[in-house]
């Protein structure tokens, strides 16, 4: 697993994210899940806002792979941003 690393100002980010696909019969951790999709602090917390499901287990944050394959299918676009790359391109 990736340490975060310190940003100044006080954020942190994961040094090291490694895409992979979402399945939607898994439970990801949030810091799993934050690392595997490539989003960070504050996209996440835009996501929980718009209706990204959470649970919480024993003092632990899960996503499950079906809840955030919803969120991105009803949030996504299917229009590529432009004037730019995507940020998963490299």
């Amino acid at each position: 697993m990736s340490v975060p690393a310190k940003i100044p100002g006080g954020s942190t980010r994961m040094a090291d994210r490694t895409l992979a696909p979402i399945e939607p019969d898994s439970l990801y951790p949030v810091a799993v899940l934050k690392r595997i999709t490539g989003l960070g602090d504050a996209a996440l917390r835009q996501a929980r806002r718009a209706g990204l499901v959470v649970r919480y287990l024993h003092g632990r944050a899960y996503v499950c792979g079906h809840d955030f394959i919803r969120y991105a299918t009803e949030n996504g676009s299917t229009e590529a941003p432009s004037g730019g790359k995507l940020r998963n391109e490299s």
